[in-house]
């Protein structure tokens, strides 16, 4: 996985302000940095909620335009089980740029039983599409265009399926419209020529094949499955949540592998768990790491609480 920002600033702070630094991380997260940061470091060491963990660092990735890393994350929600409407609409993406259309549809289908939104409307529309499958691309594309808010470049497409099936109504004004939504778009005028050149020598009688290639599927997050959506929710992966059993004591460091031989889980605010949290996602050697968990004041924290 790519570098992503360095621990969160209160973790790195600690050595200046240890009685009030905080240790855990946020997953999820409105902050993009923060969420990939966060998510990483609660599957590494394998936080609760796992399926939210990667599904929202698939989100964090995508939002920053690393597609090939998201990608692989919303796959590993979806396989353990998130039913979470944006993995199912990205995964569908990732299968559409790789030609498969049948297994993109079956995740468009997917994201939209759990959310309906005007981009997985237009991007399933756009898979119907390239199979051919103008009859089910039609309705989709009606909806992404008439939705709130619209795709601009469902315009295209669906003028594109209509001159293929032979429905000549409505393409001059779905490219007019295109033109104006996607003003600075150089395709988009070059596809409207094409278009027209096309429906003047054809005029209705349907060439069973689209005269140029569609726009690709839309990779804009809509707002209700974005970031800020996922935290709104409150499914934040507690690190070191699990079940308790003989918890070390707060102040006793224990090796990662007395851990694991003796079956306990670590307290929550304790040494323990903090030494536990290393990992080379945060930027600092193990020897670093240690001293901020020791200058972490536990006793004080849990007193707070």
């Amino acid at each position: 996985m790519g570098r992503s920002a360095t621990l969160a600033a209160v973790l790195l702070i600690a050595s200046f302000a240890p009685a009030k630094a905080d240790y855990r991380l946020e997953c999820p997260s409105h902050d993009i940095d923060r969420a990939i940061r966060g998510c990483t470091i609660a599957i590494k060491t394998a936080g609760a909620n796992l399926p939210i963990a990667y599904a929202t660092r698939c989100v964090a990735h995508w939002l920053k335009g690393a597609y090939q890393r998201a990608a692989p994350d919303c796959e590993e929600a979806i396989h353990r089980g998130a039913n979470s409407a944006v993995a199912y609409l990205i995964s569908g993406i990732a299968h559409a740029e790789k030609g498969k259309q049948h297994a993109a549809i079956a995740d468009y289908s997917r994201s939209l039983e759990l959310m309906p939104t005007p981009s997985a409307y237009y991007n399933r529309g756009t898979a119907y599409a390239a199979l051919g499958d103008y009859g089910l691309a039609l309705p989709d594309l009606d909806i992404a265009v008439a939705g709130r808010p619209p795709v601009p470049q469902a315009h295209i497409n669906r003028a594109l399926v209509l001159l293929a099936s032979g429905h000549v109504d409505g393409i001059t004004a779905d490219l007019d419209r295109a033109v104006d939504l996607l003003n600075g778009d150089p395709s988009t005028s070059a596809i409207r020529k094409q278009v027209l050149d096309s429906l003047d020598r054809e005029r209705g009688g349907g060439n069973a094949k689209l005269p140029v290639q569609l726009f690709p599927p839309s990779k804009v997050v809509p707002e209700s499955l974005s970031l800020e959506a996922l935290s709104a929710k409150k499914l934040r992966v507690r690190l070191g949540a699990q079940p308790r059993r003989a918890p070390a004591p707060p102040a006793q460091e224990v090796s990662d592998e007395q851990h694991e031989a003796s079956g306990a889980a670590y307290p929550r605010d304790s040494l323990g768990e903090c030494l536990r949290l290393w990992h080379p996602e945060t930027r600092t050697t193990e020897r670093q790491w240690k001293e901020i968990c020791r200058r972490l004041d536990f006793h004080a924290t849990a007193k707070k609480r």
